[in-house]
């Protein structure tokens, strides 16, 4: 790798993306101070935000905000920090992230929001929190797939009935 802070490998991973990956806020910091490019994707559309998020790296997640991470933006395939976060259950960095405004309802390519990634995976106090910042309990991937429905397939119980409480419709999808 070159001198560049900002280079990245063969597949456009940054030094700041890794060390974000990695949860090293001193790292993350001292990359910073050096210019790092805190909102530079790599060739998938991943940014240090992203990749923090993903393994709960609140400290990280916080640093990258405070020197202006994108907390908007989308992945190629339109995966969101916020997804990331709720696929994995990390509650502290989801509620972080709902604190800068992120669109609770924002979609993937395929339609999937962190709503559906979160029951998916039984991530109950994430469901819980994200319903409560207004997730659409109802919203349907392309293929017409809910939050409940995976849910269900996945025998995440606790997920089900929480949904079904949040207003949750049990709709078979066609298709």
């Amino acid at each position: 790798m070159s001198d560049d802070v900002n280079a990245g490998d063969k597949h456009g991973k940054t030094a700041l993306m890794r060390a974000a990956e990695e949860g090293r806020p001193e790292a993350v910091q001292a990359l910073i101070a050096k210019s790092a490019n805190v909102n530079a994707k790599d060739e998938y559309g991943w940014t240090a935000l992203m990749r923090a998020s993903l393994r709960g790296h609140l400290e990280v997640v916080q640093l990258l905000i405070a020197h202006g991470a994108w907390v908007h933006v989308k992945t190629d395939e339109g995966w969101t920090a916020l997804m990331r976060a709720s696929l994995t259950g990390h509650l502290d960095v989801v509620q972080a992230l709902l604190a800068q405004g992120v669109d609770v309802n924002a979609r993937q390519d395929n339609g999937a929001t962190a709503l559906f990634w979160a029951s998916q995976e039984g991530q109950l106090e994430v469901v819980r929190t994200l319903i409560a910042h207004g997730a659409d309990v109802n919203a349907k991937t392309n293929k017409g797939v809910t939050a409940l429905i995976i849910a269900f397939n996945r025998s995440e119980d606790e997920v089900v009935k929480l949904l079904k409480e949040a207003g949750a419709k049990e709709e078979i999808p066609r298709g």
